[in-house]
């Protein structure tokens, strides 16, 4: 009993800013108000894993007791591929009776979706068609809207160095993940005449940026006369 209270972190722990701050937290996120021997997953570690473990028999119903050849799935999304429309149909009420009696889960009613594969589908952030992935329109305007703003500040004389290299970050952040996708266009629009170029110089396929020497020298010399 000793051991076990030792590794409680609520008891002596030290909590760092305000408690005003964890105003309007779920209980269900807080480790104060657990049950005495339970824990506090973290979603984006565990979920992940636990989903793998309770979802394994449905992969077993899919691929043995349905037969389906083509099928895949990461955490609580799915796909099945077939050449016959109706088969695919037919699924669906399986899958649905299978997923409320065994594992009390229930198919969202409006993420069925049923097309030829040519018109490709969306799945896991990509909109995936065949030989080629394009990422989805939320995250292309996520992405523009963050660029627009970077442009604005790019206007105004007197960025400083440590903002270029927020900036290269994001930059460059973006630019990663959209290099897994074929956004070539996507990119060149966005960035060939932009004012960001004031600033950064841009690989020919902009899978990275860099900030212009002339603006880390003339950064660094302002820092030393200081």
């Amino acid at each position: 009993m000793f051991i076990y209270e030792l590794n409680q972190p609520i008891y002596n722990c030290f909590i760092r800013g305000s408690l005003n701050r964890w105003n309007g937290l779920p209980r269900s996120k807080s480790l104060f108000y657990t049950p005495e021997g339970h824990g506090l997953p973290i979603g984006n570690l565990t979920s992940q894993l636990f989903s793998n473990v309770y979802l394994s028999v449905f992969d077993d119903f899919v691929k043995r007791k349905l037969g389906c050849r083509y099928y895949g799935r990461y955490v609580d999304d799915f796909y099945i591929v077939h050449p016959d429309p109706n088969y695919l149909r037919w699924l669906v009420p399986h899958i649905r009776c299978f997923l409320s009696e065994e594992l009390h889960l229930t198919l969202h009613p409006d993420k069925i979706v049923l097309q030829h594969y040519a018109k490709g589908v969306p799945f896991l952030g990509a909109y995936i068609k065949p030989h080629r992935n394009y990422p989805v329109k939320r995250t292309v305007n996520i992405f523009r809207a963050a660029i627009r703003k970077m442009e604005q500040e790019c206007l105004q004389p007197g960025i400083s160095f440590p903002r270029l290299m927020e900036m290269r970050s994001v930059i460059n952040s973006y630019c990663g993940y959209l290099k897994h996708f074929a956004a070539y266009k996507i990119l060149d629009g966005v960035f060939r005449d932009s004012s960001l170029k004031r600033y950064f110089y841009f690989t020919p396929d902009y899978g990275k940026v860099k900030i212009k020497d002339k603006y880390i020298h003339c950064t660094k010399c302002l820092e030393n006369e200081q």
